[in-house]
């Protein structure tokens, strides 16, 4: 269903930055008072730096999340929230990069 800006449910965030010895089950209690969650990732960079990935069980979960952004603190560090976005290459950048290694 159409809701706001977004046409496909939109329950996934991305949390950032976090240690990276974080538990699962720390980021689970972060996130719980905004709803349910359903799923969680933890990982973290080259650099050390831990994000997480957090799916709630609806969109109005989320959403409470992303808007409590610059709110929320993780052991004493402020971290951000953000809807997760895409990190699937479009069919437009596939043909783009293909054309390029053609010439």
């Amino acid at each position: 269903m159409f809701q706001g800006s977004f046409i496909f449910p939109n329950r996934k965030v991305y949390i950032a930055p976090i240690p990276k010895d974080t538990t699962q089950e720390e980021i689970k209690s972060l996130v719980s008072g905004f709803g349910e969650v359903s799923s969680s990732s933890i990982r973290s960079r080259k650099d050390g730096r831990g994000f997480a990935f957090i799916t709630f069980e609806t969109e109005e979960a989320a959403s409470k999340a992303v808007t409590a952004n610059g709110n929320l603190k993780f052991k004493d560090e402020q971290v951000s929230i953000e809807f997760r976005k895409s990190g699937k290459k479009t069919k437009k950048k596939i043909v783009s990069q293909r054309l390029r290694k053609r010439k």
